[in-house]
């Protein structure tokens, strides 16, 4: 498993996609935010990604769920190691 990790330079936070099979009770106590959501667009009928911290749907919509989370992960994974 490949993890990309972000830790604050005082060392208290640590930002990062979740993945089930990491064990994060292990590091302690924890708070996870949710970056953001896949969801089904019903009048469209295609998956829509919503970015919580920019308020807002990227504009590529997916006809399939899964294409719509590895574009999240990609996403996501653009904001935190591409900055």
């Amino acid at each position: 498993m490949i993890l990309n990790v972000k830790i604050s330079p005082d060392g208290t936070q640590m930002k990062g996609l979740y993945k089930d099979d990491l064990g994060w009770q292990q590091m302690g106590k924890c708070e996870i935010d949710r970056a953001s959501h896949v969801e089904f667009d019903t009048d469209t009928q295609q998956w829509k990604i919503f970015i919580i911290a920019e308020k807002r749907y990227l504009k590529t919509m997916y006809t399939n769920r899964a294409e719509a989370i590895q574009a999240e992960v990609d996403y996501l994974n653009g904001i935190l190691f591409c900055n």
